[in-house]
């Protein structure tokens, strides 16, 4: 049976104690601080690592894998999660998510967001996690990741059909540099290569890198086209509603950087949300139980205000 915002009771536990369901967006910035505990976890030596065995241990793992051709004629996966059992009934076809894990477009796995996933698939959503290429593996740039990021986009559309997932309702998501590839989906001018491109239904940002300009995070991989990379210098009207989930104590992306991104959003028309989380530094999310939990809960309960209410 499925029970607060969707979610499994398996799920709800996670949650106790640590939220509300969530009010309407703001239409300032920044309405909403999450404060962490003073005694925030130690991130593990070896993140990855550790990302694995917490998706192995909540038994986290997708329920079929598709693939897509990369910038590079790599064969990259996309990994998904399908909703379950305990989604709410009534239709075959469902929302959607696409997450892009983190890793400074050098490193990472879509294991980062195991856990996420398969809780939203619970609540009633298809949700893709993308490989893409990397630096350290592929050799590639940052520009070639993002073009896999629309690649990887295209090949989910084209087979929403066979995915039982409502097109229109797709929304984006990634953490650090996944973050600034989803933001790309609704900001960027597609590859030659990709036509037809339709922005996500929304967007839901854990700490993204959206500055790439002179003062912004990795500028010295993408000077020679930062221009045309960087999301928050390419905002346009049209730009889908957005949330920023970031901790005050980041200094990849600065809590002025994601209130920035908002109001230039809001001047273009659209909505946009910070939920700053107190305390935290980047990355925190992936190992600090309550950032795990608040994240996921406030990324839910705002995925579902847009599903109830598209103009909200």
């Amino acid at each position: 049976m499925s029970g607060f915002l969707g979610l499994s009771s398996a799920w709800i536990a996670l949650f106790a104690g640590l939220m509300t369901l969530a009010p309407p967006l703001p239409t300032d910035p920044v309405q909403a601080e999450t404060r962490m505990p003073q005694d925030e976890a130690e991130r593990p030596e070896d993140i990855w690592g550790f990302l694995r065995d917490a998706a192995a241990s909540a038994g986290s793992a997708p329920d079929q894998v598709r693939t897509y051709i990369g910038v590079a004629s790599q064969t990259h996966r996309i990994e998904i999660f399908q909703p379950g059992s305990d989604a709410p009934e009534g239709s075959s076809v469902h929302p959607g998510l696409v997450l892009f894990h983190g890793g400074a477009w050098r490193e990472g796995a879509p294991v980062q967001f195991y856990r996420q996933a398969r809780a939203i698939a619970d609540a009633g959503f298809v949700v893709a996690l993308p490989e893409y290429s990397l630096r350290d593996e592929d050799g590639t740039t940052p520009r070639d990741s993002v073009t896999d990021a629309f690649l990887a986009w295209q090949a989910i559309h084209a087979a929403a059909e066979d995915l039982g997932l409502a097109r229109e309702r797709l929304f984006a998501g990634g953490a650090s540099a996944g973050g600034q590839m989803a933001a790309a989906l609704a900001t960027l001018a597609p590859p030659q290569s990709i036509t037809g491109h339709v922005r996500p239904a929304g967007l839901i940002l854990f700490e993204p890198v959206v500055d790439n300009g002179p003062s912004g995070y990795g500028h010295a991989l993408v000077r020679d086209y930062w221009a045309a990379f960087s999301p928050i210098h390419n905002i346009a009207d049209g730009h889908p509603h957005t949330l920023i989930l970031v901790g005050d104590s980041d200094p990849l992306i600065p809590v002025e950087t994601a209130e920035l991104y908002c109001r230039r959003v809001q001047a273009a028309g659209g909505r946009c949300s910070v939920e700053v989380f107190k305390d935290a530094g980047h990355a925190w999310f992936n190992y600090d139980p309550a950032g795990f939990s608040g994240t996921l809960a406030k990324a839910l309960s705002t995925l579902q205000t847009w599903i109830r209410d598209p103009e909200d």
